[in-house]
């Protein structure tokens, strides 16, 4: 099928996004031979995913948004596809004010809290590659939100580390800055200036 992005979810097992709304289960063996399982369609046709979700290597979480807000939750860790019950980050309020998705690196997920970062703001359609200037935080079980960070500035790509007080990493192409923060309060921390020419990806890895 037509897929694209691996998650890995074994030593001889991957997963992949299907143009048709499914997962596919690539399993191999070491003669290099090949089985492809498709599963049930988690997402309409006309749900466009970010093309950059967060995933947890460790926990085999896919958090995934689309252009609109909605986050769909896959969990890879069983060695199979469960599809959690997707949530919405906007309230039909902000909806109605133009509220969406917005950045390189627009999402991050905390393995210990199941918390959901994504950055908004209020923008036209089809902007989801711009800069947000607030980060919504929500609960991954239930998709209540927690709180809303006003970063000041606008922000293009965030990352959060994995410990058990998170530091939230906020990186401004514009300002060529990294901002750290205490994701619990989204107070400032610490500043990386001069990061060079138009610095747009920040990773914190969880495997």
């Amino acid at each position: 099928p037509d897929c694209y992005h691996i998650f890995p979810s074994g030593n001889d097992t991957f997963f992949m996004h299907c143009r048709s709304g499914t997962m596919a289960k690539v399993t191999f063996d070491k003669e290099g031979k090949v089985d492809v399982k498709e599963t049930e369609v988690f997402h309409a046709e006309d749900e466009y995913l970010i093309n950059t979700p967060a995933f947890s290597l460790k926990a085999g979480q896919i958090v995934w948004p689309t252009y609109e807000g909605k986050i769909f939750l896959v969990d890879i860790s069983s060695g199979e596809a469960k599809f959690g019950q997707h949530f919405e980050v906007f309230t039909e309020e902000e909806k109605k004010d133009n509220w969406r998705v917005g950045g390189w690196l627009p999402v991050a997920y905390h393995r210990g809290t199941n918390e959901v970062y994504l950055l908004g703001d209020q923008r036209a359609k089809w902007t989801h590659k711009y800069s947000s200037r607030f980060a919504f935080v929500h609960d991954a079980k239930t998709g209540k939100r927690i709180r809303k960070i006003d970063f000041g500035r606008d922000i293009d790509s965030i990352a959060v580390s994995q410990d058990d007080n998170p530091q939230l990493y906020a990186l401004s192409t514009g300002e060529k800055t990294l901002y750290i923060l205490d994701a619990a309060t989204g107070k400032e921390q610490h500043t990386v200036p001069q990061l060079g020419h138009g610095p747009q990806v920040i990773i914190a890895h969880d495997n």
